[in-house]
């Protein structure tokens, strides 16, 4: 810190105009100009560190984190964040981090990553380093000769819960180890259960049965699974692919409901029965498969809402208003899944095909591709990790549906 003072000058005769300005300053009250002013001056810069990833290191995955360490007597009132040559990213809340989305192609590219602190004072400092991008690795994670679909993570990453018809007339829910080890069977009954999600306390797991002759959403508790089913649903309609709040104190899900029997999104308090549902969506198109951002204001969901064929669409939950994601033409689009810290958005597109997977940065509008399978379905139900380095989704790359992890 550089202090300075004002001291008071040796004073001389003043001129008239010196007379006048001296009358005026009389009015003053006494002791205003009499005090020293002292004036801090801060310029000393942020300190700021990239932790992760450190020099001269691999980063592998589907995407990865930088994270930053900055701080100053004044406060960091923000750190911009920039990968070769790309544009500026400027994040203004600690803990500092930017999620960096890796190409399939990008194997062996250097990055060269730059961040700069800044504070109140108008201060800056800069950090770099430069990694190098490891190559990308796509495992199948099961190889049942039944369809095995729709992976849903466990918040601790640790375990993946998914759907299969391995009796060979109706989906189950099943659950395994990330890496395809101890598969176990949830559901036993002789309906369909489907499109398990699982709850961000991870003690449930949510998904959509014709148990009760429609479909209505249910949950089970993972540790005891069928035993400890209970409906969140009821009634004649079709309630399908439920999603969990952040909080895991709500379920979105589609439905038939509504005068127009067309498949909106709707909202409902868990556990349910006797709580009311709300509205979300109420457009003359099929809403389906809802996403809900990691912190709750945004919903992503497919429809065919001004386009030919499904896409996906966002909208705040709190205001009524639908945006496409991409606006892009001649696809279909569907299963859209937010990144971890809700810095991108994972979806499927075909183009009559088969499909793949395509990411875009939330509020952009390039979509990047992901994943290049060939099949009759193709790739699609896309999960991200917890970590966000990996993705699990179902393919029929090899043949019949599996579930694949890549990373």
């Amino acid at each position: 810190m550089i202090r300075l003072s004002t001291r008071p000058e040796t004073r001389r005769p003043l001129p008239v105009l010196g007379l006048l300005a001296a009358v005026v300053l009389a009015l003053v009250p006494l002791g205003a100009c009499d005090e020293k002013i002292l004036v801090d001056i801060d310029r000393s810069p942020p300190v700021v560190v990239i932790t992760t990833p450190t020099a001269e290191t691999d980063v592998s995955g589907v995407s990865f984190l930088i994270n930053v360490d900055a701080s100053d007597d004044v406060g960091v009132e923000g750190v911009s964040f920039r990968v070769n040559s790309g544009p500026p990213f400027l994040d203004s809340t600690s803990p500092f981090s930017l999620r960096v989305i890796t190409l399939a192609e990008s194997a062996g590219t250097e990055l060269d990553i730059r961040v700069e602190a800044s504070d109140a004072a108008g201060n800056s400092a800069e950090a770099s380093v430069v990694a190098t991008v490891a190559a990308r690795t796509v495992t199948r994670v099961t190889s049942d000769p039944a369809d095995d679909m729709d992976p849903s993570w466990s918040p601790d990453g640790t375990r993946i819960a998914f759907q299969a018809d391995r009796d060979g007339s109706h989906f189950d829910l099943w659950v395994m180890d990330s890496d395809g080890a101890n598969e176990q069977r949830l559901t036993t009954n002789v309906n369909e259960d489907r499109n398990p999600a699982w709850s961000p306390n991870g003690e449930w797991i949510a998904f959509d049965s014709d148990r009760s002759v429609n479909f209505d959403i249910w949950r089970l508790p993972v540790a005891t699974g069928e035993l400890g089913a209970l409906a969140v649903t009821t009634g004649n309609q079709d309630d399908i692919e439920p999603a969990w709040t952040p909080d895991g104190l709500s379920l979105y899900f589609s439905s038939s409901r509504g005068t127009s029997g067309t498949f909106n999104l709707w909202r409902q308090p868990v556990p349910g029965i006797d709580a009311q549902a709300v509205s979300v969506t109420a457009l003359n198109a099929e809403d389906r498969a809802p996403a809900v951002s990691p912190d709750g204001e945004t919903l992503v969901f497919s429809s065919e809402l001004t386009f030919a064929s499904p896409h996906i669409f966002t909208r705040d939950v709190d205001a009524p208003g639908v945006e496409p994601l991409t606006g892009d033409t001649g696809f279909t689009e569907f299963d859209p899944a937010w990144s971890p810290g809700g810095e991108a958005i994972l979806f499927a597109r075909s183009e009559g095909t088969d499909s793949n997977l395509w990411v875009v940065p939330n509020g952009g509008t390039n979509p990047i591709q992901v994943t290049f399978g060939a099949g009759v379905v193709g790739d699609g139900g896309p999960a991200w990790s917890p970590d966000g380095r990996k993705v699990a989704f179902h393919s029929d790359r090899d043949g019949n549906l599996d579930i694949w992890v890549m990373e």
